[in-house]
């Protein structure tokens, strides 16, 4: 039986939206593994003098749960 766990996240950048998801995988997949899935529920922009400075996405991000490390 698998078992799976989602958790929230926000990616940030300064090129674009896909380096802001690219960017948010990097960072989580430093400390958790088995991740199967990422949502994209949100996308925006932070603007300063009439120009993009920053893209921002909110995303969820879905992982198996590695049932040998828990604890019984």
């Amino acid at each position: 039986m698998n078992i799976s766990k989602c958790i929230c996240v926000e990616g940030r950048s300064t090129i674009s939206f896909d380096d802001a998801i690219k960017y948010a995988l990097f960072e989580v997949s430093k400390s958790i593994d088995y991740i199967y899935d990422i949502k994209v529920n949100d996308m925006c922009c932070k603007v300063a003098d009439n120009k993009i400075n920053e893209y921002v996405v909110h995303l969820t991000i879905s992982f198996y749960v590695d049932m040998e490390r828990v604890e019984k």
